[in-house]
Order: C-alpha cells, then sequence, then structure tokens
C-alpha cells in the first residue's frame, strides 16, 4: 500500500490495533498499521483536505466536529468516507450522544466530565451487548 504523504491528525487512537503498536514511539507507516480513529475539529477552514489523506492511507473510522456538530464516518470499499450513524469501533456510540458530553464540558469540567462519560459509556456497553 502506498502511504506517502499524510498529515497530523488533531487526535488519533489505536483500539483493535493497540497491541501492534504498544510501546511504540515513532510511527513507521511501512510497517504500522493506520491508526483505527482519527478525531478531527475544524474550528476554521483548513487549506489541506485532510479526509482524503486518511482515505489513502487507510483510517477505518474519522470522527469530525465541526460547527458545534459531531459526523461519523467510516472508511468505503470506494475509498473515500461515508457518513455512519454509529461509531464502528463503538457500535453503541452515535454522534448525538458524544455530543450530549461535549456540551457539557463547560459546565462540569474536564475530569468530571471523563468520569461521566466512561461511566455513561459502561453502561452503554452493556446494555449493546445484551
Amino acid at each position: 500500500m502506498d502511504r506517502k504523504g499524510g498529515t497530523e491528525p488533531d487526535q488519533s487512537y489505536y483500539i483493535a490495533n493497540e497491541p501492534r503498536v504498544r510501546c511504540k514511539d515513532t510511527y513507521d507507516p511501512e510497517h504500522d498499521p493506520p491508526p483505527d480513529l482519527v478525531f478531527e475539529v475544524d474550528v476554521t477552514p483548513i487549506s489541506v483536505p485532510r479526509m482524503p489523506v486518511f482515505a489513502k492511507i487507510g483510517v477505518p473510522e474519522l470522527w469530525r466536529c465541526r460547527r458545534l456538530q459531531v459526523e461519523f464516518y467510516r472508511l468505503a470499499p470506494t475509498g473515500g468516507y461515508e457518513a455512519v450513524t454509529h461509531s464502528v469501533a463503538f457500535p453503541f456510540l452515535k454522534p448525538a450522544n458524544l455530543m450530549r458530553f461535549v456540551e457539557r464540558h463547560a459546565e462540569i469540567g474536564e475530569n468530571a466530565l471523563v468520569r461521566e462519560f466512561l461511566a455513561w459509556a459502561r453502561d452503554a456497553h452493556k446494555s449493546w451487548k445484551s
């Protein structure tokens, strides 16, 4: 796979492939898988469209926050991204669920928000599995 060219995402995460990159300090595109999830926050228009770059290197899932809306995308067989109604990595999670916590950030602070989100995610995952 040609993985030349790139851009740095706002945040990226390994989920399914985490064991393959555990304890690595640098990313080697020739040997390492792409991140499983990229999260982009569009505050201002950017000069370089990033989604095609992430698609080219094979990032399977992208979350995008723009204009205070979160959108989830998955890599389509055609090579671009298509909007989806729930996360590929976390099937119990929908954009509206995530937005609920984003909107509360100013009310309760980051640490409390993370604890609240993790508690919600554990319950949502249990409900989804049963």
